[in-house]
C-alpha cells in the first residue's frame, strides 16, 4: 500500500509540473503579501511614492482600472513609483488565469489578511498610497480614474 501511494504522489507531482501548476495548493505561483513586507517595501523606497492597489479578478471596477495602472507603471520610472497589486483573491487558479491574459508589467500577490485588515480594506478597488518619506497620503475604496491618480501620484513627487 505505501508502496503505491508513493508512486501515486510521484505521478500526481509530476503531472502537476508538466501542466505548469504548482505540486500543492501551498506553493502557488502568488506569494503572499503581508503588512511587515508592505512596510519594509515602503521604508526601502524612501524618495518614491508606493502605491499598493487591492483587487480581485472578479470585481468590474477594479478590472476597469487595472489597464490605467498599466500605464502608470509605464510612464513612471522605477525611481519614482512602486507599485504592487494584492489581490484579494480565494481563486489561485483564476488569479493565474487573469494574470496571464491581463500582462501585467507590475508585481501581483496575494494580500494577507494582516495587510487587508491594517490598510481598513473594506471594499474593492483599494488604493494605499505612501509618499516620498514614506506616509500614508491616500487610502480609499473605489475607482480612481487615471487622471486624478497620475495629478496625485505628480503632486507627491513634487513635494519631495
Amino acid at each position: 500500500m505505501r508502496k503505491y501511494l508513493s508512486r501515486a504522489a510521484l505521478v500526481l507531482a509530476l503531472f502537476a509540473f508538466l501542466a505548469g501548476m504548482p505540486a500543492s495548493a501551498e506553493a502557488a505561483e502568488f506569494e503572499e503579501f503581508t503588512f511587515d513586507q508592505l512596510e519594509d517595501l515602503v521604508k526601502q523606497n524612501r524618495g518614491k511614492v508606493v502605491m499598493n492597489n487591492f483587487f480581485a479578478t472578479w470585481c468590474p471596477p477594479c478590472r476597469e482600472e487595472i489597464p490605467s495602472l498599466i500605464r502608470i507603471r509605464k510612464d513612471y520610472g522605477e525611481d519614482k513609483l512602486v507599485l504592487i497589486g494584492a489581490s484579494v483573491d480565494e481563486d489561485n487558479n483564476e488569479l493565474r488565469k487573469y494574470a496571464a491574459k491581463t500582462k501585467f508589467n507590475y508585481p501581483i500577490k496575494k494580500a494577507a489578511n494582516d495587510l487587508v485588515h491594517a490598510a481598513g480594506v473594506s471594499g474593492i478597488p483599494h488604493m494605499l498610497v505612501f509618499d516620498t518619506k514614506g506616509e500614508v497620503v491616500g487610502n480609499a475604496a473605489g475607482l480612481i480614474p487615471e487622471k486624478d491618480l497620475r495629478e496625485f501620484i505628480d503632486s507627491h513627487l513634487r513635494t519631495e
